[in-house]
């Protein structure tokens, strides 16, 4: 049990991080967009 619950937090540990970073750049880029088509 105790194996298999680090391995998780590890494997969330590394994931969490990823899918932030994405987010925030996704945000960012869609926020960036939106400024440069409204300007148009």
């Amino acid at each position: 049990m105790y194996n298999e619950a680090l391995h998780n937090k590890g494997f969330f540990c590394y994931i969490t991080p990823q899918l932030f970073y994405f987010f925030t750049h996704f945000i960012y880029l869609w926020n960036y967009a939106s400024l440069v088509f409204f300007k148009i």
